[in-house]
């Protein structure tokens, strides 16, 4: 009936309410520090659980694609960077995007477009690990965040999905649309440093360019 938080020695402390401590318990509206992180405890029913988590869902994810938005990806890019650099280990980021994607708006109809791009967010989700960040970059470009990837297995990864989108039978009202990506990647090397989110998302924006300059339905890292 009761909820404790207890502090294992860490190195900045539990704080409940602004005051450290070494076990506490925690009663509904406590805030809790952890590090840099603030946590709200709360008791509720079911039913305000699944408000609070459509709201999160909200605000964390693209409605046309059931992929996470922009704004989702940028924050869990940064933390992941900041991870990779403590402790020494491999990132991959990727961006991809659809080949003539105006031309399937062109020759098929919007509603044709946004079809494409729900059943191609659908097969990605379904091809990647949970600890992976899909999300809609904008437009038909998509991002891929991939920790602890290096760069061999990262190309696999890329190439397994292009080969999928390319073989997948996309149709609207009865019509095929053949759909096809380009993708390009960065690999975070362990223990490189200082990197921002905006210098790697340049990287693998500027593999990307070269793969839909060199032919497209190919991968660059």
């Amino acid at each position: 009936d009761k909820v404790f938080v207890e502090d294992l020695k860490s190195t900045n402390g539990t704080l409940v309410n602004e005051l450290a401590v070494e076990r506490a318990e925690l009663h509904d509206g406590d805030f809790v520090k952890v590090g840099a992180s603030v946590f709200k405890f709360t008791v509720r029913s079911s039913l305000e659980a699944s408000f609070h988590e459509e709201l999160y869902k909200l605000s964390t994810v693209d409605n046309l694609t059931g992929a996470y938005n922009k704004r989702h990806f940028l924050a869990v890019l940064e933390r992941e960077l900041s991870r990779a650099e403590r402790y020494r280990r491999f990132l991959t980021l990727a961006l991809f995007d659809i080949d003539f994607f105006k031309k399937v708006n062109d020759n098929f109809g919007h509603l044709a477009g946004d079809e494409v791009l729900r059943e191609l967010s659908r097969l990605v989700k379904g091809s990647v690990r949970k600890n992976d960040t899909f999300a809609r970059y904008g437009g038909e470009e998509f991002a891929l965040v991939l920790p602890e990837i290096g760069k061999e297995d990262s190309f696999d990864v890329c190439e397994k999905l292009r080969k999928k989108v390319e073989g997948h039978s996309f149709s609207h009202e009865g019509k095929d649309i053949p759909v096809t990506i380009s993708i390009g990647y960065c690999t975070l090397l362990p223990g490189t440093s200082g990197v921002k989110p905006n210098a790697i998302i340049e990287a693998a924006d500027s593999k990307l360019y070269d793969a839909k300059k060199s032919g497209r339905n190919k991968v660059c890292c």
